[in-house]
């Protein structure tokens, strides 16, 4: 595996499995994680994300057959999903990635934005995986009841309330969402 950073809309930092670069694996397409920080994650060193993402955990792993990039959100800043979606875009034409494989994540302000991004790109996405997160359950009710999502969320948590979880959760059980 290996581990590269990019320049795109966001400074980004990704993973790259073991063989990515193997000539035998030259025409295969990967399955792609995007990965939202939380809020203690904004700066302008990507390279700080290889702690604050899944993207340490990976180099232990068994091969995982998947890319992970990690966008970094700057200082001041928020996760903008237009420019979200920018960044993305850079990053598929940079890897080889299957794009009916996109999944995405993040934690705390990095849920929120999963929400925020899938809202606002409801096909964008394979599924996504919002961690302690909230978003519009409105807007989740209109444009992601097809879409699988599994949210988490400790009831312990004293940033973001677990009950947001839970609204979304409603407002998805409310239209058949999966």
């Amino acid at each position: 595996s290996r581990i590269v950073t990019g320049d795109a809309v966001y400074k980004y930092l990704a993973y790259l499995p073991h063989g990515y670069d193997d000539k035998e694996n030259q025409d295969r397409r990967y399955p792609l994680i995007v990965f939202l920080h939380g809020q203690g994650g904004k700066g302008s060193d990507p390279r700080k994300l290889y702690s604050q993402s899944p993207i340490q955990d990976l180099q232990s792993r068994e091969d995982p057959n998947f890319i992970v990039a990690a966008p970094l959100c700057p200082e001041g800043g928020g996760w903008v999903s237009p420019g979200l979606n920018k960044c993305l875009d850079q990053i598929i034409d940079r890897f080889r990635v299957d794009t009916d494989r996109l999944y995405l994540t993040g934690i705390s302000m990095g849920g929120h934005g999963t929400w925020s991004w899938a809202q606002e790109f409801p096909n964008r996405f394979a599924a996504i995986a919002p961690l302690c997160g909230s978003g519009s359950p409105a807007k989740a009710k209109l444009r992601l009841r097809h879409l699988p999502i599994w949210i988490f969320h400790g009831a312990r948590d004293d940033v973001v309330p677990v009950e947001r979880a839970y609204s979304m959760i409603r407002a998805l059980e409310s239209v058949h969402g999966n």
